[in-house]
């Protein structure tokens, strides 16, 4: 029982795989519940792109303003408003609290390891030496195309993904994602 309470209390290594492995799984339930019917993840692109912007605009935004000193409060704000906007398109689609929260879960879980895998595989991919004798364009070349082929890998993991959370192909005017209309709509 010990060792049980030491893996949850985050002392080990171990315990972040423990926590990753628990939310993957939670997040495959959720993509489980959605592709039978019973949640809505992804309503329609148009969701996939203002869950991936919710988080990827307030970070780029705070770096451009990164030189202001800008208080703890109005960054908050700048990471809250989007993550509220997309909670409340989610909420609308699902309209019960079960189905809401594991919903939102899911798409932001799978948005986060998306760009972290993204961030990591361009990294790792841009990162090598030069091979011996190897002039500067080639190894420029064979570094981007590294970097092109596992993001190319890594997106398409992730559509596989969304697709299976996803009830609806096409994109919606933003007013009517905002307002919970047309969660079958194609166009």
């Amino acid at each position: 029982m010990d060792e049980l309470i030491a893996l949850f209390s985050g002392n080990r290594p171990e315990s972040f795989w423990l926590y990753f492995g628990l939310m993957a799984a939670l997040a495959v339930f959720g993509l489980y519940q959605s592709n039978r019917g019973n949640i809505v993840v992804f309503a329609n692109y148009t969701d996939v792109l203002c869950t991936i912007l919710a988080l990827v605009l307030p970070v780029a935004i705070l770096a451009a303003l990164s030189e202001r000193n800008m208080s703890q409060t109005a960054q908050g704000i700048i990471f809250l408003l989007p993550v509220l906007f997309v909670a409340k398109a989610t909420f609308s689609y699902n309209r019960s609290l079960f189905g809401f929260l594991l919903s939102l879960f899911t798409k932001f879980f799978l948005v986060v390891v998306y760009i972290l895998a993204l961030v990591l595989v361009v990294a790792m991919a841009l990162s090598g030496d030069r091979k011996k004798h190897e002039r500067q364009r080639g190894y420029s070349a064979r570094q981007k195309g590294k970097a092109i082929a596992g993001a190319a890998g890594v997106t398409g993991v992730f559509a596989l993904l969304v697709r299976l959370g996803l009830h609806s192909t096409g994109f919606v005017p933003l007013s009517h994602y905002l307002s919970g209309a047309y969660p079958d709509s194609n166009a």
